[in-house]
């Protein structure tokens, strides 16, 4: 009898550890998903159109930024849809004066953080991205 009860409760043990193995690897894949990332402004001016698109799509969608614009120095949450999975990603900035900029194949699910820097005397932007750790 002793022998089935301790068959049994391996058996148990091995379930739960199978569970909670499905369980982390669903998370896991959960996460993977997620595009979200802080943009920080800091090009100089206010930045008063921002679009994100996948990059396989020839369109730039909606402003993220509606009625409000970015301020040189100040950050924004991007956060995306769950179900969302494309894995790269183009965005464009727009100015006051509608001169934009744009970046392309960003690998979303990898950056944590972008900065945007522009020097127009130079005519050169560049960004500097942030990786999860």
């Amino acid at each position: 009898m002793q022998r089935i009860l301790s068959y049994r409760g391996g058996r148990s043990f091995y379930v739960i550890a199978l569970l909670a193995l499905c369980l982390s690897l669903a998370t896991a894949t959960w996460a993977e998903g997620r595009q979200d990332f802080t943009l920080n402004n800091n090009t100089g001016s206010p930045i008063f159109k921002l679009y994100i698109s996948p990059h396989d799509v020839n369109d730039w969608q909606e402003d993220i930024l509606g009625e409000g614009t970015l301020s040189d120095g100040d950050e924004v949450d991007i956060t995306f849809d769950r179900e969302e999975d494309a894995e790269l990603w183009d965005m464009k900035i727009v100015f006051e004066n509608d001169t934009d900029l744009v970046w392309t194949k960003l690998k979303l699910t990898q950056i944590t953080h972008i900065t945007l820097h522009w020097d127009p005397e130079e005519d050169r932007t560049w960004a500097i991205t942030k990786n999860g750790d």
